[in-house]
C-alpha cells in the first residue's frame, strides 16, 4: 500500500529550473554560433575591401617610362578611400611611393548574445598592396 506524499514536499517544480537551465545554456550556444558567425563574416567582408581598395589604389603609378615602378602617393590613397567609401564600411588608406595600405573598420551588433550582455564588437582589418611588373 502506498501512502501519499504531503502537499509541498517531493520533486515538485525540480523539471521546471532543469528546463531553465538548458533553455539558457541553448541560448546561448545558439548565440556563439549565430553571432560567431557574424563576426567572422564581418571581418571576411573588410578584409576583402581594404584588399581591394589597396589594390585599386596601387594601380596609381607614374613614372613607368623611367623604367620605375612608383605609386602616385595622393592618387592612389584618394582612389583607395573612394573603393572603401563605395563599399558602405569607413577606412583609410596611407601610401608611399611602393605601397598602399588600406585600414577597413565595421561594426557588428550581436543578436542573441546581446540577451547576456555583449555589446558591439568593432572589427579593423588592415591590408597593404605593393606593385610589381611581370
Amino acid at each position: 500500500m502506498q501512502t501519499a506524499q504531503p502537499a509541498g514536499r517531493g520533486d515538485s517544480g525540480s523539471i521546471s529550473a532543469l528546463v531553465v537551465c538548458l533553455v539558457t545554456v541553448f541560448v546561448a550556444c545558439a548565440g556563439l554560433v549565430l553571432d560567431g558567425g557574424r563576426f567572422i563574416g564581418a571581418r571576411a567582408r573588410a578584409a576583402a575591401v581594404a584588399a581591394g581598395a589597396a589594390r585599386d589604389g596601387v594601380q596609381e603609378v607614374h613614372r613607368l617610362r623611367e623604367g620605375l615602378i612608383v605609386v602616385d602617393v595622393d592618387r592612389a590613397t584618394r582612389k583607395a578611400e573612394r573603393f572603401v567609401q563605395g563599399s558602405g564600411l569607413s577606412g583609410s588608406a596611407t601610401a608611399d611611393e611602393r605601397s598602399v595600405t588600406v585600414a577597413v573598420t565595421t561594426s557588428v551588433r550581436p543578436l542573441l548574445l546581446g540577451l547576456f550582455g555583449v555589446g558591439t564588437r568593432t572589427v579593423t582589418v588592415s591590408r597593404t598592396a605593393t606593385p610589381f611588373d611581370q
